[in-house]
């Protein structure tokens, strides 16, 4: 006859066991959040690319600049990497640079600067802004009541031809970028979201804008007063909400790309749609003359729905 095994025989003690484990882990981490509570260090910083900034570029960054990416002659690269925190980006003051104004725990987040000239007066400037604490003690710590939310204010002058490069990652960004001078803006995000608005032309239509994110969202107010030659907007496990309207100064070649979320997309009655993939959307190609600017544009949809109205 066959010994009969008990239920601790057949997985349960292995259960257990990983039980156990996790609450030595979550205990591990409350006892570093509860031994590093009340030394927290808010820090006001002021930082400025006309300051005399380090000469290495930051390490293990997501954005790495390099001479062959560098921008035209006097024209500037800003790169801005920014992690679990609120970030807005305004119009500074002409001849001012770019400025950023933070306000963040030393303790658990860092904000680090680089910046270069090269011969032809060209530039860049890259800020990395992050939490340096695990995901799992900064909600322990918020839990706790001991969490300092970072906060980072971009201003940008208008009088500097820039290209703008931007990723937020878990958090949100707001930027009002009307009557800037930037020459292509690329926007990425991660498990967060941004929301843009340009109350009035940028002093130059955009060469491209380029948006691309997961698992968050993004609303664009007024995108004709950028009047971008090229538009690349890619959302995968989120929403989008474009809003064309603006003084549109060109044609504009369009792609929309969405997996397993939904995108709205308002085109004003200055602006023509032309050359739609999918079928059913009222879209048409235009031969004649019709005096306004056309917006050419391709779809790819998976498990989700472009709307457009």
């Amino acid at each position: 006859m066959s010994e009969r095994r008990g239920c601790l025989k057949n997985g349960c003690l292995g259960c257990l066991g990983m039980f156990v484990l996790l609450i030595v882990f979550l205990g591990i981490n409350a006892v570093l959040v509860m031994s590093r509570s009340g030394d927290e260090r808010i820090e006001d910083k002021v930082l400025s690319s006309v300051a005399d900034l380090a000469t290495e570029p930051i390490p293990r960054s997501g954005v790495a600049p390099t001479a062959e990416d560098k921008p035209a002659a006097g024209h500037g690269w800003l790169i801005l990497e920014m992690g679990q925190g609120e970030f807005r980006l305004h119009r500074g003051e002409p001849g001012a640079g770019v400025v950023i104004k933070a306000n963040y725990d030393a303790s658990t987040y860092e904000v680090a600067e680089y910046s270069h000239i090269w011969p032809d007066s060209s530039w860049v400037y890259h800020v990395r802004a992050r939490r340096t604490i695990t995901g799992l003690q900064a909600m322990l710590r918020e839990i706790m009541g001991g969490s300092h939310a970072a906060k980072l204010h971009v201003y940008i002058p208008p009088d500097l031809p820039v290209e703008l490069n931007v990723l937020v990652k878990e958090g949100g960004c707001e930027a009002d970028l009307g009557g800037l001078w930037l020459t292509d803006v690329d926007l990425r995000y991660d498990k967060g979201g941004f929301a843009i608005s340009l109350d009035e032309p940028l002093r130059e239509p955009l060469h491209s804008l380029v948006i691309n994110g997961r698992m968050g969202g993004g609303e664009i107010m007024d995108l004709g007063n950028a009047s971008p030659a090229r538009l690349d907007v890619s959302c995968t496990m989120g929403g989008m909400s474009l809003d064309l309207a603006g003084a549109w100064r060109n044609d504009c070649d369009a792609r929309f790309k969405l997996a397993m979320g939904g995108m709205e997309i308002a085109v004003p009655d200055n602006l023509e749609l032309e050359d739609a993939d999918v079928a059913g959307t009222g879209l048409r190609k235009t031969d004649t003359e019709i005096g306004r600017p056309v917006m050419r544009i391709q779809q790819q949809v998976k498990m989700g729905e472009i709307e457009i109205r």
